[in-house]
Order: structure tokens, then sequence, then C-alpha cells
């Protein structure tokens, strides 16, 4: 009897081993297919936008903001969203999708320094017709500054809860119903009031262009995609005071106002046409579904990242530095109308050497800090291997970044003690040109910087940069004709790039020092 189960025993035990030898070798394949793969990814893309890739990807059909849908957008539909974008990661849009977003963001951000300075030309006017004291007058400039600098706390809240393309919709109609309410004015209050309406519709632009910027590029391409967005800002300063002029001369100060609300119109038109839905859900921990978003806005949440000294260091600089150009901006114009008795056209010119500055050191500091961070990022992984690690302070170039500050106390110098002496106002150009120059070049490596630090809430900490930056533009605004009256041109400028260099030494601690603030931010996170 035991004899005849033997042969099926065996049978069994052969059986058994083969299946055994299968799942080892299907075990084997898995694995090594794994590593393969693992290894291409390591090969051929930088670690961070691999993990932003992978995150993006396992969630963007989760995206709750707007569900894709089967039908296929019709080429007349141009209210309606592409469908197959909104299943993208922003970051793997074409090339030709992602840059049309860019002149999209960087078009709206025209907007508001356009609306700061194209009544420049006329504040004489426009103070006598509404009988208005000086104290007025500049307070029309300061609440609309001010706007600027509190307004985009709300709006990087509001991108991150209902989507950054619905607040730039719902803020440029807030934006046009404040220009017309301007154009419209009967009493320089209401002027007031329509302007700070104004700025809280064009604020958008300032802290969720920068969280769309992040969303569409990785940092190896961000400095270059950031001094392209910050090209409208620098523009508009030099353009509004020459459309302004002109308009004044032919049609009058309202004719100011209404170009702007027009001007507003056609952006939101762009917006709409041009610009998907960036936003994506931010992933669960450990592969997890996203966590469901509260609909409810915090408009004082992009606060907590001054908790990080890095961040607060870099916003810091940029805000006294900003403070320090808005003493030479405020005074400009009337320094050229009532010392070199120029007329408003002709004043409106003369930004255009501060507005070729100021793009000439962002253009180059962007595309240079993309260049720095690319070169450094290679060295070290060549060195350490593909998993080393990057800092976003690879960004910062310290020989570049004191050049510039030097190029900028120089150009205070300058224009402070040729205006003094009253020398023609060739040399004032001149000098303002380079004062824009070393300015700027720092500006937009700082920046990009912050984005890349704090990559998932890039809207946020801009809108902290913003907040900062105008508050001290305005506190400029104010203090500027009290300061040069008690100074003097030069004295007082001379001050002024000494201050910027003086507190340049912050970046250069910022930069020194990448490892003590990764670990602050993953010691808060």
């Amino acid at each position: 009897m035991s004899q005849s189960h033997a042969p099926d025993a065996d049978v069994k035990v052969d059986l058994q081993a083969s299946i055994d030898n299968d799942e080892k070798d299907t075990t084997n394949d898995v694995e090594k297919g794994s590593a393969l793969l693992d290894g291409k990814l390591e090969d051929t893309m930088d670690h961070e936008t691999v993990l932003e890739d992978r995150e993006s990807k396992a969630t963007a059909t989760d995206d709750p903001i707007e569900p894709v849908v089967a039908k296929d957008k019709q080429w007349w539909q141009v209210w309606r969203q592409d469908p197959k974008l909104l299943a993208m990661n922003p970051k793997d849009f074409p090339q030709r999708t992602k840059y049309l977003i860019l002149m999209t963001i960087a078009f709206a951000t025209l907007i508001g320094p356009i609306s700061t300075t194209i009544y420049m030309p006329c504040l004489v006017e426009i103070q006598e017709y509404f009988h208005a004291t000086d104290t007025e007058i500049n307070g029309t400039l300061s609440a609309f500054t001010f706007s600027l600098a509190v307004f985009p706390l709300f709006w990087a809240a509001f991108g991150e809860v209902y989507g950054r393309r619905n607040g730039y919709l719902i803020s440029f109609i807030i934006y046009i119903i404040g220009a017309v309410g301007c154009a419209t004015s009967v009493n320089v209050q209401m002027f007031i009031a329509f302007r700070v309406i104004s700025g809280l519709g064009c604020s958008s632009i300032l802290s969720n262009g920068a969280g769309t910027i992040a969303d569409c590029f990785v940092p190896a391409e961000r400095g270059r995609a950031f001094a392209i967005y910050s090209s409208g800002p620098l523009l508009g300063p030099a353009l509004g005071p020459i459309i302004g002029g002109y308009l004044n001369t032919g049609l009058g100060w309202r004719s100011n106002l209404a170009f702007v609300a027009i001007l507003g119109a056609v952006i939101w038109v762009c917006i709409l046409v041009f610009l998907p839905e960036t936003t994506r859900p931010t992933p669960g921990k450990d592969g997890q579904l996203p966590a469901k978003r509260s609909k409810v806005i915090n408009p004082l949440q992009p606060l907590t990242y001054f908790v990080y000294t890095n961040l607060t260091l870099t916003v810091f600089y940029s805000g006294i530095a900003f403070l320090m150009f808005y003493l030479v901006n405020t005074t400009y114009t009337r320094t050229l109308t009532l010392q070199y008795h120029l007329d408003t056209g002709t004043v409106g010119l003369c930004y255009l050497p501060l507005a070729a500055g100021a793009i000439v050191g962002n253009q180059f500091g962007g595309r240079f800090s993309d260049y720095i961070f690319n070169k450094r990022v290679a060295a070290v992984r060549a060195r350490d291997g593909p998993d080393a690690p990057v800092y976003a302070e690879m960004r910062i170039s310290v020989p570049v970044m004191a050049a510039a500050v030097a190029l900028c106390f120089c150009g205070y110098i300058s224009y402070g003690w040729c205006v003094q002496k009253n020398v023609h106002y060739a040399y004032v150009l001149v000098s303002i040109f380079f004062l824009a120059t070393g300015l700027m070049t720092p500006t937009i490596f700082l920046a990009t910087y912050i984005v890349d630090s704090f990559k998932a809430k890039g809207a946020s900490v801009t809108a902290c940069l913003s907040l900062f930056r105008f508050i001290m533009a305005g506190v400029g605004s104010l203090i500027a004709s009290e300061l040069e009256s008690a100074l003097g041109n030069g004295i007082l400028f001379t001050i002024c790039g000494a201050i910027v260099v003086l507190l340049s030494s912050l970046i250069f601690y910022v930069q020194a020092n990448p490892k003590k603030w990764e670990a602050e931010r993953q010691r808060r996170s």
C-alpha cells in the first residue's frame, strides 16, 4: 500500500520545488526591474524634480479644483480649461504651454507698477482739481502701495484653497471696478478709497504669480522664469510716467485711470484664455491620498513662515533695499520737474534709464543664478554621487552679490551728489541706470531662492516678501521729501548706499549656512 503512494509523493515534491523556483525567479525579475527603473530615474532627472514629479503625478487626477472630463475642449470654447492639461503635473506641460503661462503672468504684473506711476506726472493737476493738501495727495500713493503689501496674503491663501486661476479672474474684476471708480472720483477721499480697491484687485499677481511659476518650472530653470516674470514690474515704472505724461497732455488726468481700467480688462481676457489651473493637491504622507482641503481662507497663514530664520533675513534685506530705492523714486519726478525744469513728457522718458538698468540686472541675475545653481549641483553629484543633497543656497553667488552691492553703492553716491551739485541731468540718468542694475541683480537671486527653499508654498513665501517690501516702499514714499529737505540729496543717498552695503552681510550669512536652514525646515515641518 505504501509503495503504491510513493510515486505520487515524489511528484508532489517535484511540483512544490518547481513552484518555489518560479517564485524566486519572479521576485528576482521584479527586483531587477525596479532597480533598473530607479537607476534610470536617478541618472536622468534632478533629485528635487523627481520627488516633486512623483508626488504630483500620484495625485494629479485627484485634483478637487476641477475634475477632468472626457469631452475635449473645442477651439472656440476659450473660457474652458483643457482637460488634458488638468490631468497633468504642471511641470510636465509642453514647453510652449509653460512659456505661454509665463508670458501671461509677466504681462499681468505690469498692472501694479503702471497703476502706481501712471498719474505721477499729473499729480499737480489732480491736487488742484480736488483742492487737496500735499499729505492727501501722497496718501493716494501710499494707500495703493500699502494695499499691495497687505492683500497678497489673502490671495495666497485663496489660491491654495480655491485655485490660483480663480483668484486671478476674481481679483482683476475687482481691479477694474476700482480703476473706474478712480477715473470718476469727485473728491480726494473717494479717489483714495478706490485706490485701495484697485490695490486689492491687482495684488493677487504678486503672490500667486510666483506660485504659478513654482508649479510649472523645476529649480534648474526657475531663475530664468523668474527673470521674465519680474520684467513686468520693472517695465511698469518706466512705461507708466511716459504713458501718463502724454495722456494727461492730450486728454486730461482722468484718461490715465481709464487707460489702466482698459488694460485690466485685457489682462483678464488673457488669463481666461491662456492660463490653466496649476494648483495641485498636496500629497499625503507615505503615499496616501491627499488630505481633504479646508475651504476656510486664513489670510494670516503665510505669516507663519516668518519663523524660518533664512526667510526672515532675506525678506528684511529685500525690504530695506526697497525702502532705499523708493526714497529715490519718490523724489525723482520732483527733482526733474522743479530743479531741471523738464516737462511731463520728458520726465516720463527719464524713467527709461531706471527701467533699463533694472531689466539688465534682473535678466543677468536670473540667468546667472540658474547657471551657478546647475553648475554647483552637477559638481556636488559628480563628487558625492547622485543622491548628494542639494540646497537652495547653491543659487546665491557671493562674488556676484558683492559686485552688485558695490555697483549699487556707487550708483547711490553718484546720483545723490550729481543732484546736490546740480550737474547736467544726463549724469543723473547714467547714475540711476547703474543704481538700478546693482539693486535688481541680488533681488532676483533672492526672490527665486525663497521659492526654492519652500517649493510647495511659493505663493505664501512670496506674499511675505511682498508684504515687507511694499510696507517699506510706502514708508519710503511718505518720508522721502522730509529726509531730502533735512539732509540734502548728497548725504541722504550716501547713507542709503551704505545701509545696503551693511545689510548685504545678512545674505552672505544665509548663503554660508545651508545645512542649518535645512535642519530648521525639517525640525519645524
